[in-house]
């Protein structure tokens, strides 16, 4: 793992990089209501793109960054403060598809068997990757 991937500890969400079917996804076990987290991901042109995906009311929430000056730390620290976000309190907007360089990114959240458990695919550009990783593209989500 790098340093851009922060873990939690342990109160809200725990996460992990795992392969199913020669695909790599990662993991969010959010335990109460209320947990988020962000992945950055960078392409060779070093373009940046940060996905946001939360768990409001038992329910998920998504967001798209792909402000090239936006603050990491800032994100991390508070990815829904408005003060942040150009005024945008993310949870409730929900933005699911977004265009970078001529490329649709798209994040698509659905709930496995009626159950608290759910899939969010996130499809981006094959260049984009995680920075400082070997890992390839993490294409999909399970929180």
């Amino acid at each position: 793992m790098n340093e851009n991937v922060r873990r939690t500890d342990g109160h809200e969400a725990t996460w992990s990089i795992n392969t199913h079917h020669n695909a790599s996804y990662i993991q969010l076990d959010f335990r109460p209501s209320g947990g988020s987290a962000v992945l950055l991901f960078q392409g060779r042109g070093h373009q940046n793109l940060a996905a946001v995906i939360g768990f409001h009311n038992y329910s998920v929430w998504c967001d798209l960054t792909t402000d090239a000056n936006f603050e990491a730390t800032a994100i991390w620290n508070d990815p829904w403060h408005p003060d942040l976000q150009d005024g945008r309190d993310i949870r409730w907007q929900n933005l699911d598809r977004k265009r970078l360089g001529g490329n649709a990114i798209a994040i698509n959240p659905s709930q496995i068997e009626g159950k608290r458990v759910y899939y969010v695919q996130l499809t981006i550009d094959p260049e984009f990757h995680v920075p400082g990783t070997r890992t390839p593209n993490l294409h999909s989500w399970v929180a």
